[in-house]
């Protein structure tokens, strides 16, 4: 059936001849495109209006009486027979076609199709044929019987030609038209006409024309043309003179004495009265009512497709006023946007005027404005120059400027809300058709208010859209949309690649079975989401995957119409593998850090042995010799003998104390104390570089010369110096650098020491992950420096060196007050 439905259309697109389809009631259901470009338009212009658009007088107003008597009483005068007819074309020129028409039953309707095939050139032929014929038989005559049939035939033309303009006369007088009749010569090229004669017993309404002094009528009509309709239709007479044409055909508008518009059809015979003269019969038409009817389609159509097709609202708006700017002249042309929050403030999206045109204009606030009045009362408003100044003088409303001879407002309504107001002011004269105008501009409104609608309704989708593809496109998560059957209606660029495929579009329409190899989990996903789909019942933080591939916490929602019911499902794939690599690091660190602190509990009862042992071994040794030589002296007989004890027993004091000291400063140097950090550090690094025989450097940078808790400092001066002990005795290195700085930040300072060594360097990532052989100093150190409430960081590069940053918050201590 498609196929030859698709046939079909070929074969009619591709016919020469037009082919036309019309139903019952005389419109058009469908055209071709050469009977479309045969009648000057294109297909969509014609379909669903009646067929009498493409047919000139009498033939339109007949047409329908020949579709109706046919229904009725089935009587098929036209159908089936060919014959020659007149067609209308979209500019409102005629010419002749050959048409034949058929019928079609197809059960639950009729269809008439017409096949026209344009004869002009047809008839143009035959015509230079009969003149060419025409023109041999006249040279087989001798000179004198030629010139006698040519006077004979003058005489006989004359007299036929008054004869029928009498007649012609009488019937035009009945007819509502003018008949005008005038004589040519072609001088030489130049056409000089003559002995105008207009009928001036017209019928009633049509057009007033008041000759001049000393101006005939047909003068009076000329100069009631404006230039360019004159400039068109000499043009077409002399086109025809020079042409041979018996006739011709020509539209222009008049305008009268009080300003008004009227348009003609003249309809030309051209008669040969002699060699290079004729007589020359007119016969003028109102096809003013006409005219504004075929106005108002083209106005509505092009409103209508301004209305739909314009990209943007100013767009829209330009289209518009230059849908209906033929119909409504000069008049100034406006469209105000109400503020929803104040129904007094307007702005003008666009206005013009006969000068000047502006989008996006001024914002007004006027609740006496005449705009505000339709905008209030939802009504339409018309009104002329004198209303306009009698509400003005009563204070019933603000005037801006001269008043126009005509005002008219129509309100723009979406869902019986008032959203604004297009409105026309005509300041030269007033519209004779006001009801025509009214008719029109409800019309306009109607269109722009749906339009605004539409484009807002449009725009809200687009905003909506945007978020959506913001986040589809930002957010580093696989998001997707499939349908019922779980094929993929939408996904993100991010979720594309991790199904290994480039592009969102190469996942369109495929289901997971289509991508995963693995059958098994293919159906896991097809049984959850058929599930779902089936119960409503969203699937929330699935953890799928493996530790050796992929971890993935596995999101899926129904996505429900109107009514409730599941059409699909929206889900996000959220890759959690460096939270489960990051929990199983930690599970892994807090067992570090348990061996870490037994470590440290063992170092430090290790530490509490060896003072013990210090203490017992040195000291004690040193306080039992003290004691005996207390006893000696005690004992000694002489003078001399205890001079000679007491000075043994002074060096046994000053070893003791000594000792003391070094056990105290290893427990806590008393540098801290009697220095401070930076000169404390300073002073142990130049004893380290000159002990270890490597260069030092030590800088120092306290601008707000800030003193430190003293945890904080003990805490820094251990980590450095276990940073130092690693550098004396895996280093290797040449130079060692230490900075120290304490900088204001935020509520606080920053605390920071730096030090580099250009050594053999190390890998940080294998050290920093378990101990290496039975040692935790690195852990060590950032252990340490957590408890402080700060962090050690490490950075070496093999064969280049090593540097340790410790990093700690100090907060901003207060004045006491």
């Amino acid at each position: 059936m498609l196929d030859s439905e698709a046939r079909l259309q070929a074969i009619m697109d591709a016919a020469v001849d037009g082919i036309i389809t019309i139903d019952e009631d005389a419109v058009i259901a469908s055209m071709n495109p050469s009977a479309a470009a045969m009648f000057g338009y294109n297909a969509m212009e014609l379909v669903g209006q009646n067929v009498r658009v493409m047919m000139p007088d009498p033939y339109s107003g007949e047409h329908d009486d020949y579709i109706s008597n046919y229904l009725v009483t089935g009587d098929a005068k036209i159908i089936g027979v060919g014959r020659e007819v007149e067609g209308l074309r979209k500019d409102g020129t005629t010419f002749p076609l050959y048409l034949s028409i058929g019928e079609v039953d197809l059960h639950d309707q009729r269809l008439f199709t017409g096949v026209v095939r344009d004869i002009t050139e047809q008839n143009a032929l035959r015509d230079a044929l009969a003149s060419l014929n025409a023109d041999l038989e006249s040279r087989n005559e001798s000179r004198t019987a030629e010139l006698a049939q040519e006077t004979a035939k003058h005489r006989a033309t004359t007299a036929r030609v008054e004869e029928q303009a009498n007649e012609l006369t009488q019937t035009v007088r009945g007819a509502r038209c003018i008949l005008w009749t005038a004589d040519v010569v072609d001088d030489d090229g130049s056409y000089e006409w003559s002995s105008f004669r207009f009928d001036e017993a017209r019928y009633p309404g049509s057009i007033e024309i008041e000759p001049a002094p000393g101006e005939g009528y047909h003068q009076a009509w000329r100069r009631s043309m404006p230039w360019d309709a004159r400039a068109l239709a000499d043009a077409e007479s002399h086109r025809a003179l020079r042409e041979g044409r018996s006739g011709y055909a020509v539209e222009y508008p008049c305008v009268d004495a009080t300003g008004g518009t009227h348009w003609f059809r003249d309809e030309v015979s051209i008669i040969p009265t002699g060699t290079a003269n004729w007589r020359v019969v007119g016969v003028l038409t109102d096809i003013t009512e006409r005219r504004r009817s075929e106005q108002l389609r083209t106005v509505m159509h092009g409103v209508l497709e301004a209305a739909h097709a314009a990209d943007t609202l100013a767009e829209m708006y330009r289209r518009v006023h230059g849908a209906v700017a033929e119909m409504i002249g000069s008049a100034g042309f406006a469209v105000a946007i109400m503020d929803p929050t104040d129904a007094d403030r307007f702005s003008f999206a666009y206005w013009t005027d006969e000068v000047s045109t502006v989008e996006d204009g001024p914002v007004l606030t006027a609740p006496k404005s005449r705009v505000a009045i339709v905008a209030r009362t939802g009504q339409l408003l018309h009104m002329t120059a004198e209303e306009c100044r009698a509400g003005t003088d009563a204070g019933e409303m603000d005037l801006y400027g001269a008043a126009p001879n005509a005002w008219l407002g129509v309100p723009l309504i979406v869902d019986d809300l008032v959203i604004g107001v297009v409105r026309i002011v005509k300041r030269e004269e007033a519209d004779p058709n006001t009801s025509h105008l009214v008719d029109v501009m409800t019309y306009v409104a109607d269109q722009i208010a749906l339009g605004i609608d539409r484009r807002r309704t449009q725009e809200a989708l687009r905003h909506e859209q945007r978020l959506f593809q913001g986040l589809m496109d930002n957010v580093p998560d696989t998001i997707y949309l499939k349908d019922l059957q779980s094929r993929f209606l939408r996904i993100n660029q991010v979720g594309a690649e991790a199904l290994g495929l480039d592009t969102p579009a190469d996942v369109v329409g495929l289901k997971d079975s289509d991508i995963f190899p693995d059958e098994e989990e293919s159906l896991r996903y097809d049984i959850e989401e058929a599930r779902l789909m089936r119960t409503g019942e969203p699937v929330l933080g699935r953890i799928g995957g493996s530790a050796d591939t992929v971890w993935l916490s596995i999101t899926k929602a129904p996505i429900r119409d109107e009514r409730g019911d599941v059409i699909g499902l929206v889900g996000v794939n959220r890759d959690v593998s460096d939270l489960m690599r990051v929990q199983e690091a930690l599970r892994e660190s807090e067992t570090h850090r348990t061996q870490l602190l037994e470590q440290m509990l063992a170092v430090a009862e290790e530490e509490r042995a060896r003072i013990s042992r210090e203490l017992h071994d040195q000291v004690g040794q040193e306080l039992t010799s003290l004691l005996l030589g207390l006893r000696i002296i005690e004992a000694a007989e002489t003078l001399d003998d205890v001079r000679a004890q007491t000075s043994d027993l002074r060096g046994v004091v000053s070893e003791t104390l000594e000792d003391v000291r070094q056990i105290a400063f290893n427990m806590r140097p008393s540098s801290l104390d009697d220095l401070g950090l930076a000169p404390a550090l300073n002073r142990d690094l130049v004893t380290l570089g000159r002990s270890a025989g490597f260069d030092v450097s030590f800088r120092s940078h306290n601008p707000d010369d800030i003193s430190l808790p003293t945890e904080i400092e003990v805490g820094l001066y251990r980590i450095v110096h276990a940073a130092l002990m690693n550098t004396v005795r895996h280093a290797g290195a040449s130079s060692v650098a230490v900075v120290l700085s304490a900088l204001p930040v935020g509520e606080g300072h920053r605390v920071s020491v730096l030090i580099e060594d250009d050594g053999v360097g190390f890998d940080v990532d294998a050290v920093l992950s378990g101990p290496v052989e039975g040692r935790f100093g690195l852990l060590a150190m950032q252990e340490r420096a957590r408890l402080m409430g700060g962090e050690t960081t490490f950075s070496s590069v093999l064969g280049q060196g090593t540097v340790v940053l410790i990093e700690s918050m100090v907060a901003r201590r207060r004045a006491p007050e």
